[in-house]
């Protein structure tokens, strides 16, 4: 994605000051709740959102974790909002009206992407930023990830439905991922940074 320009950069990192009242910490965790209209299956639960948001920070403390979302995805925005206790002020909720050049230059300063198979995903992996993807109707093999990516699902023998979901909860695929293991593997890519001969550390 070679449309950014100097300017996107710039208000991207306006977008985390302001996010950060001016002290961004050094590592930033970016978890994309959102995806089209279309796409609403491949969302995982919000309140799993707040969750392992909460979860990270706690974790993490001297991190950042950054809550991304796009302009289709003002509900889901709002119930992770409403399920977030507020006891950790390293997580940021932005806004979800971040124009698309903004939003991919943003998305470069982070040092790691959990998202499901979405716009946000793609972005990540163009700009070379390690992702755990969280994949339920969609097929996996179609991901192009690396070493330091990782992926959880599919949980279900009916993948992939693509959105035709036969199951009585619709959408169980993306449900059955738990926070546990989604904490677990963002241990594990950040831990990758301690491995030798590994590529550039996470954090």
């Amino acid at each position: 994605m070679d449309m950014i320009e100097d300017t996107n950069y710039a208000i991207a990192a306006e977008i985390l000051d302001n996010a950060f009242k001016g002290d961004i910490p050094e590592g930033l965790v970016g978890l994309n709740i959102g995806t089209s209209e279309k796409g609403k299956l491949r969302r995982w639960p919000a309140r799993s959102h707040a969750l392992l948001a909460e979860q990270v920070a706690e974790r993490y403390p001297q991190k950042g974790i950054v809550i991304l979302s796009g302009p289709e995805d003002t509900d889901v925005r709002e119930r992770v909002m409403s399920n977030l206790s507020g006891a950790y002020e390293n997580i940021k909720v932005l806004p979800n009206d971040i124009e698309i050049g903004n939003f991919i230059a943003l998305v470069s300063n982070l040092n790691l992407v959990i998202t499901s198979d979405t716009f946000g995903m793609h972005v990540a992996l163009s700009q070379g930023i390690p992702t755990l993807a969280l994949q339920g109707p969609m097929p996996p093999h179609e991901l192009e990830l690396k070493e330091r990516d990782g992926l959880i699902g599919p949980k279900l023998d009916c993948n992939p439905c693509f959105h035709r979901c036969s199951q009585e909860i619709k959408g169980l695929c993306m449900e059955l991922i738990s926070v546990d293991e989604v904490a677990n593997e963002v241990d594990r890519l950040i831990n990758l940074s301690n491995v030798p001969d590994s590529d550039q550390p996470i954090f």
